[in-house]
């Protein structure tokens, strides 16, 4: 049934919103009590996320308004979490992280600056993902023209709380003090056999809903709809195909990225997992090619 939803997806986005419903249910699948600290939020943002499956495609209308909010909010959001008693020590570094949203660098300079910055952040597991994060949003807002960057704005915090949530085991403060640089050990993680845990198999399954998400989101990753020129009005003036077509590429691979980062981070300390984890999201992707082929239908008679 699950996987028929998701080849139902590539047909008509719209039911994108029952993943929505069914991503609201993932901490259920969590014992532990930090984790239901946490759901509430989790399940506010997936009801927040709901509607926009039924809004039309980006591209055939544009919302400067809400593109200029988006980054605003943003910045305030982490001026906001840089006052919170937990986050003391990084106050200097969400501060920093705030700026490019109210400011809004210099297009050219943001897009090998997304890449390029989050690189001197300290080496633990969240600095570094929040800042290669926030880095790709502020090219992302730059070449949005809708509610595309307000989507995103909305998805981030999904994807930080799933990268929580699978570290349940730890408390908040311990969370916030992985060191990326050097081993860790999970319990019940690294040292297995070839066999498939539960744990893989709920990786796999959200990671994968996370990225119908960003194919689909904001309207169909395929279609034409979603390449509208007036989206580089901020980068470049001329008709210059083959550089639009880089940077248009470039807004449509931000989302997948930021999934990626998220999943590297999930897996840095099981790098075992990494082949047993694609063997199944390659399985899960082989069936919802089945369901697919088995929807065509030959109309001629």
């Amino acid at each position: 049934m699950a996987l028929f939803l998701n080849v139902m997806i590539f047909v008509d986005r719209r039911f994108l919103a029952v993943v929505f419903i069914i991503l609201s249910f993932v901490p259920n699948m969590y014992a532990e009590k930090v984790v239901q600290e946490w759901a509430k939020s989790w399940r506010t943002l997936c009801v927040i996320l709901l509607p926009f499956p039924f809004f039309p495609n980006v591209g055939t209308f544009e919302l400067p308004w809400l593109c200029v909010a988006a980054p605003v909010i943003f910045g305030t959001s982490l001026l906001h979490l840089s006052r919170h008693k937990m986050l003391k020590q990084k106050r200097d570094d969400l501060r920093r992280l705030s700026a490019p949203a109210f400011l809004r660098f210099l297009s050219w300079c943001s897009l090998p600056l997304s890449l390029i910055f989050p690189l001197f952040s300290s080496p633990i597991i969240f600095d570094r993902s929040m800042w290669f994060i926030c880095s790709l949003f502020v090219p992302y807002s730059l070449l949005s023209i809708a509610y595309e960057s307000f989507f995103i704005l909305c998805f981030i915090p999904l994807l930080v709380m799933f990268l929580r949530f699978e570290f349940h085991h730890m408390s908040d403060v311990e969370f916030l003090r992985i060191p990326a640089d050097r081993s860790l050990h999970l319990p019940g993680g690294a040292i297995r056999s070839g066999r498939v845990s539960g744990t893989e198999l709920r990786i796999a399954a959200v990671c994968m809903s996370f990225v119908l998400v960003t194919l689909f989101g904001t309207g169909n990753f395929a279609s034409m709809n979603s390449f509208n020129p007036s989206t580089l009005n901020r980068f470049i003036s001329v008709f210059s195909p083959f550089t639009m077509a880089a940077l248009l590429l470039f807004k449509l691979l931000i989302p997948l990225l930021m999934v990626s980062l998220l999943l590297s981070a999930v897996l840095r300390f099981d790098r075992k997992a990494v082949q047993r984890l694609s063997c199944i999201v390659l399985i899960l992707t082989d069936l919802m090619a089945m369901c697919f082929f088995h929807q065509l239908k030959d109309e001629a008679v």
